[in-house]
């Protein structure tokens, strides 16, 4: 079902929140508790939408989607002088379960809880995320691209369409229910808050690696000592957060010498090392290779390492963080 919310005007009447449904709107002040039935995805493409779910607020803002399942209670707030975009998208349990069940494998471990667990019951970590860090935020951002073509439109939504958006929610959630299964705490609460408090320092490496930061700053914009902090990005990422931050940066470093347009020196300060000379040592003791060795076209100097492998040792780590 398709539905088109504004301020003065309603495409059809809402039905019965407990079906899958898609709901496009356009606010620009609008405040309301917000009946989260079965399964919810909150996708703002343009503006800021404010949620206080479970106690926890969430400022979502163009480009990121929050997620919560029907154990969640909240309200949503919007107050702008532009219109907010924004889609609201519905999942009956039935579908999740579905998808689970066909993506369960007979050597799949979960220690503490199931993956169906995880989705249908209070475990389910309610979060915010990117579009672009996600295989659910690429199908969102097309979806956006055809309604935004024409939102007044009665669109029709196969029943396919609601099964391939749970497959790729399924395949995301995945990764981090086993990511906070890692975080060993009796209360469900306690591990949910760890977990977000965790992947917040990871967006904060992402967003701000280029910077000179320490594991400390990173660790205060958490709310976590430093050493409590590395424990558990640790057990969650299985990669130490400095060393996680050193990769993204040698990764970028590798991205820019591909380019060719900036010298070492240039390259290094702006992936935060102090000189160049600290710069060409890790990246060599990373990639088994000086930076100098990289010509314009990305062929190595050296036969012996062939570029595509390098590539692929270049962003393995962050990928495997990713996932």
């Amino acid at each position: 079902m398709y539905s088109f919310l504004t301020e003065n005007f309603k495409l059809n009447p809402i039905r019965p929140l407990n079906e899958n449904a898609v709901i496009y709107s356009l606010f620009r002040e609008f405040s309301c508790k917000v009946p989260f039935n079965y399964f919810s995805i909150k996708y703002v493409m343009e503006g800021l939408e404010t949620y206080n779910v479970n106690g926890h607020k969430f400022h979502v803002v163009g480009g990121q989607y929050l997620l919560a399942n029907n154990f969640a209670e909240g309200t949503v707030h919007i107050e702008s002088k532009k219109m907010v975009r924004g889609i609201c998208i519905n999942l009956s349990n039935d579908i999740i379960s579905e998808v689970v069940a066909s993506s369960l494998r007979p050597d799949t471990c979960m220690p503490d809880c199931s993956l169906e667990k995880y989705f249908t019951t209070p475990d389910f970590l309610e979060n915010q995320y990117s579009i672009n860090d996600t295989k659910m935020g690429s199908f969102l951002a097309q979806l956006d691209a055809i309604l935004s073509k024409n939102p007044f439109h009665e669109h029709q939504l196969a029943h396919d369409f609601y099964f391939g958006l749970a497959e790729h929610l399924v395949s995301d959630q995945s990764a981090i229910c086993r990511q906070m299964l890692a975080i060993p705490s009796i209360k469900t609460i306690t591990r949910k808050d760890l977990t977000r408090k965790v992947m917040l320092g990871k967006n904060y490496i992402d967003s701000n690696f280029k910077a000179p930061l320490s594991i400390e700053e990173i660790a205060r914009e958490c709310g976590l000592s430093e050493y409590h902090f590395h424990r558990l990005f640790k057990m969650v990422y299985t990669i130490s957060p400095y060393q996680y931050l050193l990769n993204k940066r040698l990764s970028y470093s590798l991205e820019m010498l591909k380019k060719g347009n900036d010298s070492l020196t240039d390259i290094a300060y702006e992936i935060g090392f102090a000189d160049i000379y600290s710069f060409s040592k890790a990246f060599k003791k990373h990639y088994g290779a000086p930076p100098s060795a990289f010509s314009r076209d990305t062929d190595l100097k050296k036969p012996s390492l062939q570029n595509d492998f390098i590539h692929q040792v270049a962003t393995e780590s962050i990928r495997q963080v990713s996932q």
